[in-house]
């Protein structure tokens, strides 16, 4: 069966807010280096701009659906871009790489949640901050999106709290797992770090940074949410 995992995302008041070549830059970040992570099978549609300022991306693998999402909050709140995002799940009945011909009810789902936001919805469990908004459907049942609309908010909320340097520090690790802590404190930008601290003293900061990141709790949640996503059976 061909599930997949949708988002689509708008820029909130696009005519008010020109951010159009901040969000070039936040769809190249998003999708850096992520091809040799993962099969080119588990990416149908790459996050892309469509129709001038919409988000547009369709996954089947749920941790790169994940990793996507996680980078894409970051990068929206560094470049404070304003989106409503909506997440679906569900069948895509025309399997295609093509933009423009792709469809299905995992796309009709991420539509109907980003209509949503649309529509002046804001709870707590949609308006992450001042900037961004998110909806879940992933089933049709309302009691089970609950659920996901309530790990997506409390794993979106830590993502967002991190300061710049916390949010590059976990980009590294991630990027270069098999580097020193040292190695990648000596990767952040030189204007925001000393590099001439000794190897323990670059080893105690990068720790620190991981630590008030939440980064070893953020990656758990997201593979809960993964495990519990593979399981998932639209109804």
């Amino acid at each position: 069966m061909n599930y997949y995992y949708t988002i689509k995302a708008d820029i909130h008041a696009s005519t008010q807010n020109k951010k159009y070549q901040d969000l070039s830059k936040l769809v190249m970040h998003v999708n850096e280096d992520l091809d040799g992570e993962y099969s080119k099978d588990d990416t149908l549609i790459k996050l892309m701009i469509r129709s001038g300022d919409e988000l547009f991306g369709i996954y089947r693998d749920p941790k790169l659906f994940l990793e996507v999402y996680e980078r894409l909050v970051t990068e929206a709140k560094t470049y404070k871009i304003p989106l409503y995002i909506g997440l679906g799940y569900g069948l895509i009945d025309k399997v295609t790489r093509d933009e423009h011909l792709v469809n299905g009810p995992s796309i009709w789902q991420a539509t109907k949640a980003l209509e949503s936001i649309g529509k002046g919805i804001g709870k707590y469990d949609e308006k992450l901050n001042a900037n961004i908004q998110v909806k879940v459907l992933f089933t049709d049942i309302e009691t089970s999106n609950k659920v996901y609309q309530t790990l997506f908010y409390v794993f979106s909320e830590k993502i967002l709290k991190r300061t710049k340097e916390q949010s590059i520090s976990v980009k590294l690790i991630k990027k270069y797992p098999n580097k020193s802590y040292p190695e990648l404190y000596d990767l952040i930008d030189p204007n925001t770090v000393s590099n001439q601290d000794d190897s323990e003293n670059k080893r105690i900061k990068f720790t620190k940074y991981l630590q008030r990141a939440e980064y070893h709790l953020v990656n758990d949640m997201a593979n809960v949410i993964a495990y519990n996503l593979e399981r998932l059976v639209t109804l």
